[in-house]
Protein backbone atom coordinates (compact mmCIF):
# COMPACT_ATOMS: atom_id res chain seq x y z
CA UNK A 1 0.00 0.00 0.00
CA UNK A 2 2.48 2.20 0.81
CA UNK A 3 4.76 1.37 -2.73
CA UNK A 4 1.19 2.84 -4.24
CA UNK A 5 0.82 5.97 -2.36
CA UNK A 6 4.38 5.98 -3.40
CA UNK A 7 3.90 5.85 -6.90
CA UNK A 8 1.02 8.38 -6.64
CA UNK A 9 2.88 11.15 -5.46
CA UNK A 10 5.41 10.61 -7.42
CA UNK A 11 3.06 10.75 -10.39
CA UNK A 12 1.54 13.87 -9.22
CA UNK A 13 5.24 15.44 -9.06
CA UNK A 14 6.58 13.97 -12.60
CA UNK A 15 2.67 15.98 -14.11
CA UNK A 16 4.05 18.92 -12.51
CA UNK A 17 0.12 19.02 -10.31
CA UNK A 18 2.31 19.16 -7.54
CA UNK A 19 5.71 20.81 -6.75
CA UNK A 20 6.90 18.88 -3.60
CA UNK A 21 5.01 16.63 -0.33
CA UNK A 22 4.80 19.96 1.37
CA UNK A 23 2.12 20.69 -1.21
CA UNK A 24 -0.16 17.33 -0.79
CA UNK A 25 0.40 17.66 3.09
CA UNK A 26 -1.03 21.23 2.83
CA UNK A 27 -3.86 20.35 0.75
CA UNK A 28 -4.40 16.94 3.08
CA UNK A 29 -4.41 19.20 6.61
CA UNK A 30 -1.77 17.13 7.41
CA UNK A 31 1.62 17.95 8.37
CA UNK A 32 4.80 17.14 5.64
CA UNK A 33 6.55 15.35 8.06
CA UNK A 34 3.38 13.05 8.49
CA UNK A 35 3.96 12.21 4.34
CA UNK A 36 7.50 11.30 4.87
CA UNK A 37 7.05 9.25 8.23
CA UNK A 38 4.00 7.57 6.14
CA UNK A 39 6.54 6.77 3.51
CA UNK A 40 9.29 6.13 5.38
CA UNK A 41 7.45 3.46 7.31
CA UNK A 42 7.22 4.58 10.20
CA UNK A 43 3.62 5.87 10.43
CA UNK A 44 0.88 3.67 9.20
CA UNK A 45 -1.43 5.34 6.16
CA UNK A 46 -4.78 5.01 7.44
CA UNK A 47 -8.05 4.61 5.43
CA UNK A 48 -8.78 7.91 6.07
CA UNK A 49 -6.05 9.68 5.21
CA UNK A 50 -6.34 7.24 1.87
CA UNK A 51 -9.65 8.75 1.33
CA UNK A 52 -8.83 12.22 2.19
CA UNK A 53 -6.02 12.04 -0.47
CA UNK A 54 -8.28 9.96 -3.35
CA UNK A 55 -10.61 12.67 -3.19
CA UNK A 56 -8.24 15.45 -3.61
CA UNK A 57 -6.52 14.05 -6.39
CA UNK A 58 -8.71 11.43 -8.38
CA UNK A 59 -6.99 8.44 -7.49
CA UNK A 60 -8.89 5.30 -7.05
CA UNK A 61 -8.83 4.10 -3.35
CA UNK A 62 -9.24 0.61 -3.78
CA UNK A 63 -6.02 0.83 -6.38
CA UNK A 64 -3.71 2.41 -3.14
CA UNK A 65 -5.51 0.17 -0.54
CA UNK A 66 -5.11 -3.40 -1.99
CA UNK A 67 -3.80 -2.88 -5.57
CA UNK A 68 -6.78 -4.08 -7.39
CA UNK A 69 -8.13 -2.13 -10.08
CA UNK A 70 -7.22 0.98 -12.05
CA UNK A 71 -5.37 3.75 -10.81
CA UNK A 72 -7.51 6.61 -11.37
CA UNK A 73 -11.56 7.16 -10.66
CA UNK A 74 -9.97 9.87 -13.71
CA UNK A 75 -6.28 11.18 -14.10
CA UNK A 76 -5.72 14.40 -12.07
CA UNK A 77 -5.23 17.59 -14.48
CA UNK A 78 -4.49 21.10 -13.58
CA UNK A 79 -8.07 21.03 -14.74
CA UNK A 80 -9.56 18.56 -13.04
CA UNK A 81 -8.18 19.97 -9.20
CA UNK A 82 -10.08 23.13 -8.67
CA UNK A 83 -9.51 26.21 -6.62
CA UNK A 84 -9.31 24.99 -3.08
CA UNK A 85 -7.31 22.51 -4.34
CA UNK A 86 -9.55 19.41 -4.37
CA UNK A 87 -10.47 16.79 -7.20
CA UNK A 88 -13.65 18.18 -8.55
CA UNK A 89 -16.92 16.08 -7.45
CA UNK A 90 -18.56 15.81 -10.85
CA UNK A 91 -15.57 14.16 -11.84
CA UNK A 92 -15.11 11.89 -8.62
CA UNK A 93 -19.14 10.93 -9.21
CA UNK A 94 -20.10 9.55 -5.95
CA UNK A 95 -20.55 10.07 -2.33
CA UNK A 96 -17.67 10.09 -0.64
CA UNK A 97 -18.59 8.29 2.52
CA UNK A 98 -20.40 5.58 0.74
CA UNK A 99 -16.79 5.09 -0.45
CA UNK A 100 -15.16 5.36 2.81
CA UNK A 101 -18.13 2.17 3.79
CA UNK A 102 -16.56 0.61 0.63
CA UNK A 103 -13.69 1.19 1.89
CA UNK A 104 -14.28 0.07 5.39
CA UNK A 105 -15.38 -3.33 4.26
CA UNK A 106 -12.37 -3.97 2.36
CA UNK A 107 -10.42 -2.91 5.08
CA UNK A 108 -12.60 -5.77 7.25
CA UNK A 109 -12.44 -8.69 4.94
CA UNK A 110 -8.47 -8.19 4.79
CA UNK A 111 -8.26 -8.16 8.36
CA UNK A 112 -10.74 -11.23 8.80
CA UNK A 113 -8.35 -12.92 6.06
CA UNK A 114 -5.07 -12.41 8.36
CA UNK A 115 -6.88 -13.50 11.20
CA UNK A 116 -7.73 -16.78 9.69
CA UNK A 117 -3.96 -17.27 7.97
CA UNK A 118 -2.95 -16.70 11.73
CA UNK A 119 -5.04 -19.71 12.62
CA UNK A 120 -3.87 -22.04 9.73
CA UNK A 121 -0.37 -20.94 10.69
CA UNK A 122 -0.41 -22.08 14.72
CA UNK A 123 -2.58 -25.10 13.36
CA UNK A 124 0.75 -25.56 11.17
CA UNK A 125 3.13 -25.02 13.96
CA UNK A 126 1.37 -27.53 16.02
CA UNK A 127 1.63 -30.16 14.02
CA UNK A 128 5.53 -29.38 13.31
CA UNK A 129 5.53 -29.93 16.94
CA UNK A 130 3.82 -32.82 17.45
CA UNK A 131 5.87 -34.39 14.40
CA UNK A 132 9.13 -33.40 16.03
CA UNK A 133 8.55 -35.34 19.62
Amino acid sequence: MIERFRTAINYLKKMKIVKNQGEIAQKMGISTQTITEILGGRMKLTTEKVVNFCSIYGFSCEWILTGEGEMFVQPPTANTINSSGDFCENIIGGDLKQQLAELITIQKKFQDMISVKDKQINELIEILKDKKK
